[in-house]
């Protein structure tokens, strides 16, 4: 598995656009992902959304649904998130 600082050096050296996203982040602000946000950013865009570690997101692979696809209340901020992501990421590629 690369490294954060190998993953940037390759997509710098094959000129290629990127970014960071801080999965399996803890659940709420946590020092940790605010650590991680601010050593990336030194590397390059990091998303703002956090895709946080939720049980939600390993039930929901086993059924193989996303959980984008699942009508569950208690996935709505799993949902959310993943929504959230996509939407910054679209903008991001398509201006």
């Amino acid at each position: 598995m690369l490294t954060a600082y190998e993953s940037a050096g390759l997509a710098k050296a094959a000129d290629v656009p990127f970014a960071f996203v801080l999965n399996s982040a803890p659940a709420g602000r946590s020092q940790e992902a605010v650590d991680s946000r601010t050593v990336l950013a030194k590397l390059g865009h990091v998303f703002p959304t956090e895709i946080h570690d939720r049980l939600l997101y390993r039930r929901t692979f086993g059924t193989g649904l996303a959980v984008v696809e699942t009508t569950d209340l208690l996935n709505k901020p799993a949902r959310d998130e993943i929504a959230a992501l996509f939407t910054e990421i679209w903008s991001r590629v398509n201006g």
